[in-house]
Order: C-alpha cells, then structure tokens, then sequence
C-alpha cells in the first residue's frame, strides 16, 4: 500500500516564509494561539474576542446580580504568554469593580499556544489590546463591541519580505515551497522501504510530525502525535533514521527551519 500523505507547512516565526504576504500574515505568525483560533483567518481578532468573550459573561453575571450603572466602558488587558504555557496577566479599568470582574474572567483563562522559533521551539510574548463593552438598553444586559481588522491589514505588506528556499531532499530542486512534488514521491518512498509490511496495518490513521533542520541539514523529530499507539511507535523507530536534507536558505543565508508534517495512511 503506498501511503497518501497531506502535508501542511507551519509558520514558526514572525520573519518566516513572508514571500508575497500581507501584515495580516504577519499577525498571525506573531500571535500566541488561544484554543478555538487555530484555523481563525485573523487569529489576533479571535484572540481578543475570546478573551472578552469571558470577561463579559463575568460581568454580565455581577450585573444581574447588581446593576453596573455604566452604559459603555472598555478593559485594558496585557497577557503574557510564557514559552512554558503559563499566561500571567493584567487587567485595567477605571472601575475598580470592573477591573475586579475582569481579573475574575482572566483568571479561568485556557492554556494558550505560545509562539514558536525557528527551529520550533516555544518562546515568550506578550499581548496587549482592548476589550470595549456597551449596555443593549432592551436586554438590559452587555455585548461585546468587535471591529475587525482583517481587511485593513491585508492591505498591507508583510513587514519582513524575505527570499526563501526551502529545506529539500538531495536530487530534488530548492524552491520556495517545501511540499514539492518530488519532496512528496522521496517521502512517499522513504517511508514504505523503512516501514515495510507495518503499513498493511495502518490504514486509516494519521499522525503530525515536527520536524527541525539545522544547518548543516540534519533532521531532527520535536514531537509526533498519532491516533493509535502502534503508528506513534512505528513513526518514531524509522523517523530517527530520517535522510539528511539539503538545508533551508532564507535571503542567501543558510538557515535552521522547522515544519509541521501531518501524515494519513
């Protein structure tokens, strides 16, 4: 059985692959992912509309309860997301009762993806923006003023043009994309002669793997994730054993790279 591989390649810095991309890429290559924004065209918007999203069910809780008296008032918050996953933050508001309120929400914040290096490695960020809230005078409750700024960043180019060739396998061409479709017929071949008959059982799964490549275009594995033991051990007894490559070079300088390879057999 010769397996079918989709692969997908993962932006891991704010100056990679920015070839004819807008700051809205920029973005979104620059911003930790807070869970449910993955596949968000603009993840910084969801970012923040996420994080109101929690501050305004608190104070729509507290205002039940007890009406705020305000008609409209906006949320200062800063979230440093740590390369360890921890995500302190600080909330400011005039009203210290709102502030109160949304330290409560920011407290139940989820685990936020950080940022990544080059090579694929977790880095620190920080975040800050604002959060603006108005009274529906007929619910007697708040919603969340949202502006998106998708269209406007788009507009503009990416603020790091860079000129890239991808890592790739020797005898096949360096080009500017990495999923290459003699990258593809290598893997392909690659895999079924290291991985034999154990393919006949696989069927049907999947898997993501990181990979880094350093300079000197030795392949290393960051993580694999698969949807059945037996493929996760069988990916990481030949994925050790991976072909070295012909390193990335980005504006003419060889350089480490990482990507992300989902696998489906």
């Amino acid at each position: 059985m010769k397996p079918n591989f989709t692969l997908l390649l993962l932006l891991f810095t704010t100056v990679s692959f920015s070839q004819g991309k807008t700051f809205l890429d920029f973005r979104n290559e620059s911003t930790a992912i807070y869970p449910g924004c993955e596949d968000a065209e603009n993840r910084e918007d969801c970012y923040r509309e996420k994080v109101g999203g929690l501050i305004l069910k608190e104070i729509n809780t507290s205002n039940t309860a007890k009406p705020l008296g305000v008609e409209e008032f906006s949320v200062k918050v800063t979230i440093y997301s740590k390369a360890s996953g921890e995500a302190p933050f600080k909330a400011e508001s005039d009203n210290e009762r709102i502030k109160g309120l949304a330290v409560a929400a920011l407290e139940k914040l989820p685990v936020i993806t950080p940022n990544t290096d080059f090579s694929g490695n977790p880095i620190s960020s920080t975040y800050g923006f604002y959060v603006k809230f108005k009274k529906n005078n007929s619910t007697k409750q708040y919603e969340q003023v949202t502006k998106s700024t998708t269209e406007e960043m788009k507009k503009k180019p990416h603020p790091f043009p860079m000129v890239i060739e991808h890592a790739h396998f020797k005898n096949c061409p360096a080009e500017d994309e990495f999923v290459t479709t003699c990258f593809k017929d290598k893997l392909s071949s690659w895999i079924k002669k290291e991985m034999g008959k154990d393919l006949n059982s696989l069927k049907g799964t999947k898997a993501k793997i990181k990979l880094a490549i350093d300079i000197q275009g030795n392949v290393s594995v960051k993580s694999i994730e698969a949807d059945s033991v037996k493929l996760k051990a069988a990916l990481e007894k030949v994925f050790i054993k991976f072909p070295k490559m012909e390193p990335a070079v980005v504006n003419g300088q060889i350089s480490v790279m990482a990507y992300d390879m989902p696998l489906s057999f």
